[in-house]
C-alpha cells in the first residue's frame, strides 16, 4: 500500500480515537457504531487507493 492509504487509514484511526474518549460516557451503541465505521472506513480507503 501507498504512504496516502497509511496516511488516510491514520487520519480516520486518530479522528475516531479522539470522538470516542472525548465522549466521557459513551453507550456500547456508540462504541459499536464506531468499530463498525472505523472498519468500513479503512476498507474503503484500502479499496480506493488500490484500485
Amino acid at each position: 500500500m501507498s504512504f496516502w492509504t497509511w496516511f488516510a487509514i491514520a487520519i480516520v484511526l486518530i479522528t475516531s480515537v479522539s470522538v470516542a474518549t472525548s465522549q466521557k460516557k459513551a453507550s456500547q451503541k456508540h462504541a459499536a457504531f464506531l468499530i463498525v465505521f472505523v472498519t468500513a472506513a479503512i476498507f474503503f480507503l484500502i479499496w480506493w487507493f488500490t484500485k
